[in-house]
């Protein structure tokens, strides 16, 4: 029996029906997995740099707290949905946040899973690892504060389900009204998911296309271009922009550029908690070469997958302050190894994914101010792509990927909460401290910095921007002298 997955044209073991369903059962329980290691990672997270700002926000009434984000759209960025959102569960406690940023890193493992039509548990596992494997470098930024979530993880869930749903509408599955929605909503979140939301679209078009299904709807296209424009032309990404290049004193763009260039080179893609991305994708790689090489080409698969795990192990071992040729050569290899597997998978999904990867990075360039946050996008995009492609593989193998990969999860998890949980208390100490200030009349007011600087986003130490909205939650003048010292040894 034959059947149609993603573009490509396989043989089915067994009735389609109940290989669906298993896939789908799959694909939740990998999920569930990724949201009980979200839950465990961030129970001591608080609250961090932005957060200040947005719990600033005045709550007195719906017509101001619109107003305020309205103005930050007009001057600051076009980023409107995903700062409202922020404000409004920053007014809440904040383990409704953990509940629903571990939901959301667990829709963001169901949703790769169905959409590179992951079967197996080894290729359920892949998503969990590309997923959960993002680690503190990138993580602390992006994922392991409120504010920073609902620029990164949320933009990332909605493009996944938009993905997923225009998928499911090709096949004339879901309800349709739903994909020019959550196309909005991708697209209009960040400028990074916009860029993914429309690469995305174009290369799901130029498919329907050449698989003679005519054109996507013209409301899915108008919407996504909606989006896209209200978030990348907003008033206030160019006021941003002349701001940060512009004006006396700034970096000119072309030297912004370059920064960035070499930002993106050696500071993102061979920084310690991305460089792991390499091994998955060169076992990705060497799977899909082995498995599918004809017999007479098992040398060259052989070679090709040696080459692979080399290049892994010095992209591993590789760091420096330098763009060397070894480097251009990890990244030649891997950029090019991918589109030439996802050419030979013939499926829609692998190569909408290294396009969509590719484009992410690029619109890393003339961002005004990166981060390793800034490459969330393309490592999800990049195991889209790993999950796509990645062969079913023999039972015991299968079980052991799946064991092997769950595990990295799981010690990903434990190491994050362990930071976390190194800072524990000092949060508690120091509101403690600032309502003795308040009670006994002003003064000087001493507070505890964090344990351990990398399981914490922008102090107020280390900004004077988020020190004068630090002070303006506690209640303090602005002139208020603070006095930053380490905490003592022990526990609170």
């Amino acid at each position: 029996m034959m059947s149609k997955t993603y573009g490509t044209t396989v043989r089915s073991r067994g009735e389609p029906e109940d290989k669906e369903r298993r896939a789908f059962f799959l694909s939740l329980a990998f999920a569930a997995v990724a949201a009980v290691f979200t839950m465990y990672a961030v129970r001591d997270v608080t609250l961090y740099g932005d957060d200040y700002y947005y719990l600033s926000i005045p709550f007195t009434s719906a017509r101001d707290f619109f107003a305020a984000h309205a103005g930050n759209y007009m001057r600051d960025n076009g980023r409107f949905i995903v700062h409202v959102l922020a404000s409004l569960f920053l007014r809440a406690d904040l383990c409704v946040w953990r509940v629903f940023l571990s939901a959301e890193i667990g829709a963001a493992v169901f949703l790769i899973c169905r959409v590179a039509g992951a079967s197996c548990a080894a290729r359920c596992a892949v998503a969990l690892a590309g997923v959960t494997l993002i680690g503190i470098d990138v993580g602390r930024e992006s994922v392991f504060w409120l504010t920073g979530s609902f620029n990164y993880v949320y933009p990332v869930v909605m493009a996944l389900l938009y993905w997923h749903l225009l998928k499911r509408g090709e096949e004339g599955r879901g309800p349709r009204f739903l994909i020019p929605v959550a196309g909005f909503l991708a697209a209009a979140s960040v400028e990074q998911a916009a860029i993914m939301t429309v690469t995305v679209t174009a290369a799901e078009s130029f498919g329907h296309r050449r698989a003679g299904r005519g054109r996507l709807s013209a409301a899915v296209i108008a919407s996504v271009a909606l989006g896209a424009v209200s978030v990348l032309f907003a008033p206030g990404q160019f006021r941003r922009l002349s701001v940060t290049t512009g004006a006396p004193g700034t970096v000119p763009f072309p030297a912004l550029m370059r920064g960035n260039i070499r930002f993106f080179i050696l500071d993102a893609l061979f920084s310690p908690h991305i460089r792991v991305y390499f091994v998955l994708l060169a076992f990705a790689l060497s799977a899909f070469v082995l498995i599918r090489s004809r017999r007479n080409l098992r040398a060259a698969a052989l070679i090709f997958t040696a080459a692979a795990l080399a290049f892994a192990v010095a992209a591993l071992m590789r760091g420096g302050k330098y763009v060397t040729p070894d480097i251009i050569a990890i990244m030649a290899f891997f950029a090019l190894s991918s589109a030439a597997v996802a050419a030979m998978s013939k499926n829609r999904t692998a190569v909408a994914a290294v396009v969509a990867a590719g484009v992410s990075l690029a619109a890393i360039l003339p961002l005004p101010s990166v981060g390793l946050r800034n490459t969330i996008f393309s490592l999800i995009c990049a195991t889209v792509f790993m999950v796509a492609v990645t062969p079913e593989p023999p039972f015991f193998a299968d079980l052991a990927a799946a064991l092997a990969l769950t595990a990295a999860g799981a010690y990903t998890a434990v190491s994050i909460a362990a930071g976390y949980a190194s800072n524990a208390g000092i949060d508690a100490e120091n509101r403690r401290r600032a309502a003795e200030w308040r009670e006994g009349g002003g003064g000087e007011l001493v507070q505890l910095k964090l344990r351990d600087e990398r399981y914490g986003h922008s102090m107020p130490y280390n900004s004077d921007f988020h020190s004068y909205y630090y002070k303006l939650y506690f209640g303090m003048p602005g002139d208020t002298e603070i006095i930053w010292i380490s905490p003592p040894g022990e526990a609170f």
